[in-house]
């Protein structure tokens, strides 16, 4: 897939090194939809939120082959 993909993802527990693991592991999938691979280009962790203080983390990345 052509382009800037963006992903987010949020872990109730484990803090910001979980969410940004699953955003990575969910833009690997993405990618591998199209037999390619993610390149990831940044990370942004975004204010924990709700009653449990959720983490979540967004992954901007581009796939290659």
């Amino acid at each position: 897939s052509a382009g800037r993909h963006v992903i987010s993802a949020t872990a109730k527990s484990g803090g910001y090194e979980v969410s940004r693991a699953q955003a990575r592991d969910d833009a690997s999938e993405y990618c591998e939809r199209s037999h390619q691979q993610a390149l990831i280009d940044s990370f942004e962790d975004l204010p924990a939120a709700g009653l449990e203080a959720e983490h979540t983390s967004r992954v901007s990345f581009t796939c290659s082959p």
